[in-house]
């Protein structure tokens, strides 16, 4: 990974009273995907307008390659079309009285790119996300997937040093957006480019990127890799809102070296142990652990640490895996089954949680 390719430096913006944007500092390094995720509204299209030059920020600075593109204590702001960004909007914006080529080379032409120059450069574009066959269509006789290609083609045709996606898949249907994130990941790896990708959807957020900035409420709640926000979320917010985390309220009854065991309030007064610390004795707390974590067994299990004893709710088949919601006293525990494990409604089971995997929270 390479040196720093975009700073944000204390970048806030208001609409009236409100900070869609308070105060965000961040570092992109060149070469990676880092991608903003939140829910709507969280500011992430609008940090991600700032960065192109579409909104202007009320506070803070922008640097591309350690020079400010943005300075508003220095009243500097550098035009949408001088920060060698290109981006792929979210309705793809391609015109419908060109062709294919004519919207790739537009960039070019309003650039004073020469025509042999141009040609060249729309025709690599163009093989780049295999629609070289395609040049003289009409763009409205595209499907939404060549039109998302397009889109591309155009945003790489002047070699950016940024390429900006706002939601770029939202319009897609499941199975082509699984195909276009593959297909959008191995052209980064390809090429080297520095995405800064903006979307709600976790899935594509946790494999498109090297970094991951997660957004609520114009801040930032924790900034990382895919795999520590997943497995190490730092606030409750990052923790329910990527995947799916079942929750049991509990009250610590001792800590010490070895960690902490809860006392789990709902689910039949079961003692839990987890490698946690800085817990107080009689701390109400809630006890979290993914579902994928959880196993459901069968078969009685002799005593010991983390293991509960419930009884099947409802199994819901999914395709490549079953959930299982379970009753544990007065709490209900959803699980994922292993292959090949089949359990039936008000079947008896035993659920095991390792301690590794629990993280504990205070109660709010």
């Amino acid at each position: 990974m390479n040196g720093i390719r975009l700073s944000l430096q204390g970048i806030t913006k208001r609409f009236g009273a409100a900070r869609a944007v308070d105060g965000i500092s961040l570092d992109i390094r060149a070469g990676e995907t880092f991608s903003f995720l939140g829910p709507s509204g969280c500011g992430k299209t609008t940090t991600l307008r700032m960065i192109a030059g579409l909104d202007v920020p009320d506070e803070g600075e922008i640097l591309l390659d350690g020079v400010p593109i943005v300075s508003v204590a220095r009243r500097m702001f550098t035009q949408p079309e001088k920060r060698r960004m290109g981006m792929v909007f979210q309705s793809y914006a391609i015109w419908p009285h060109m062709t294919v080529a004519e919207n790739v080379a537009f960039p070019l032409r309003v650039r004073g790119t020469s025509r042999p120059a141009m040609r060249e450069k729309v025709r690599n574009a163009l093989d780049l996300v295999g629609l070289a066959a395609y040049a003289d269509r009409p763009a409205p006789r595209l499907s939404g997937g060549q039109q998302q290609r397009v889109a591309l083609a155009r945003a790489l045709v002047y070699e950016p040093a940024v390429l900006l996606l706002d939601e770029p898949m939202s319009n897609l249907d499941v199975k082509l957006r699984e195909q276009m994130r593959i297909e959008l990941k191995l052209l980064q790896q390809k090429l080297g480019l520095t995405l800064v990708y903006v979307t709600h959807d976790q899935v594509e957020a946790l494999s498109l990127s090297d970094t991951v900035a997660v957004m609520s409420n114009g801040r930032i709640e924790q900034i990382g890799s895919p795999h520590d926000l997943y497995e190490r979320p730092a606030t409750p917010f990052v923790r329910d809102f990527l995947g799916k985390s079942v929750t049991v309220r509990g009250r610590v009854v001792s800590s010490g070296p070895d960690g902490t065991v809860l006392e789990a309030m709902e689910a039949d007064g079961a003692r839990l142990h987890c490698h946690v610390h800085g817990m107080t004795v009689g701390q109400t707390v809630v006890l979290s652990i993914r579902p994928e974590a959880i196993a459901v067994l069968t078969t009685a299990v002799p005593s010991e640490s983390n293991v509960l004893v419930g009884t099947v709710a409802a199994v819901l088949y999914q395709g490549e895996r079953s959930e299982c919601e379970i009753r544990v006293g007065d709490e209900r525990i959803s699980a994922y089954l292993q292959p090949g494990t089949t359990v039936a409604r008000g079947q008896t089971v035993t659920v095991k949680l390792p301690a590794e995997r629990i993280s504990v929270w205070p109660a709010a």
